[in-house]
């Protein structure tokens, strides 16, 4: 696949609200009238929520502002405050509040930078970290539920689906059959060769154990924060509002999308890592994780919005996959 900056892969439509001063300060008044003082500085990722850090001499906050529905505020609230009582590494949930009909959270401010930046930035990455990656989502994949299906406020799992893998096949042909109306987003042959790829291929899905996993869903670069050392370290997965119940194999599609931005033999010290705390991870991991990632790029793909760059990236990554299973 070729080269895309990550700055022009899906990020680059994102628009955030902008949130005035005034705002800012009532939702700081409104979470603790003593909290007084301070600065605020706009935090890089977020995607279309905004991100501030609150600073003062004593304390430092996050104060995200949702860009979204209601619901997916109180998603996050209630993951990240069930994942206080589990050995995951991620920010604490202090409040939801709602200021000028915004939902906003106030978060443990991670003092590190996210991964995707330190790449960038060309900084040393020990193959360790890798190993590190592996064992968080492992780790993560081992919370299991019930059921299959998206989740609701206070972790409540919903029943959109039974079979996650017959889920995501009816999302991948439905959007293929809106996308044979829309050549500029992608060309009728790449469709043909995708309806091809899933037909022969996507038994492998079905095939790969499903054992109810929280999955992120969002499992990149730009969602892990790592310390600033000469050889950092893990310090936390952020960006927990799109989390589910389904195969954990989706996020490791996700965070391998753009494997050429890591290092040699980064994906073997992945898999041990992984391996270590959780063994539930199938032999044909790549494979499977490629195929579950089609839906992702579905999920660009079929945006009302004109997104040409998303398109252009989404395209990119499925040409990448029909190359790596040799369908012509």
């Amino acid at each position: 696949m070729k080269y895309i900056h990550p700055h022009n892969r899906f990020t680059y439509h994102a628009h955030k609200n902008t949130i005035s001063t005034d705002v800012i300060n009532q939702a700081v008044y409104q979470f603790d009238p003593s909290f007084k003082y301070f600065t605020h500085t706009c935090l890089n990722g977020g995607f279309k929520n905004t991100n501030f850090l609150i600073e003062n001499k004593y304390q430092k906050l996050v104060f995200r502002f949702y860009s979204s529905k209601d619901e997916t505020a109180e998603r996050e609230q209630g993951i990240l405050t069930f994942l206080e009582n589990k050995e995951i590494k991620s920010p604490k949930h202090y409040e939801l509040m709602k200021i000028d009909h915004m939902f906003v959270a106030v978060l443990e401010y991670i003092d590190g930078i996210n991964f995707e930046n330190q790449l960038l930035e060309g900084h040393s990455c020990p193959l360790q970290l890798y190993y590190e990656i592996g064992c968080e989502l492992a780790k993560i994949h081992s919370i299991t539920f019930s059921r299959q299906g998206f989740m609701g406020k206070e972790m409540m799992v919903g029943h959109e689906y039974d079979d996650f893998a017959v889920f995501l096949k009816g999302f991948i042909f439905k959007t293929i059959k809106m996308l044979e109306t829309k050549p500029d987003r992608i060309e009728p042959t790449t469709l043909e060769l995708l309806v091809r790829l899933m037909e022969k291929k996507w038994c492998i899905v079905e095939e790969c154990k499903f054992i109810n996993q929280l999955v992120h869903t969002d499992f990149n670069p730009k969602n892990l924060m790592v310390s600033r050392d000469a050889l950092p370290h893990l310090l936390a997965v952020i960006d927990w509002e799109f989390a589910l119940s389904g195969n954990g194999v989706l996020d490791l599609g996700n965070f391998f999308r753009f494997s050429y931005d890591y290092e040699t033999k980064s994906d073997e010290l992945f898999e041990q890592g992984y391996r270590s705390i959780n063994e539930a991870l199938p032999s044909n991991w790549r494979e499977v994780s490629r195929l579950l990632d089609i839906a992702n790029m579905c999920s660009f793909l079929e945006r009302p919005e004109n997104y040409q760059k998303s398109f252009s990236t989404a395209k990119n990554v499925i040409q990448s996959t029909l190359d790596y299973f040799k369908i012509v």
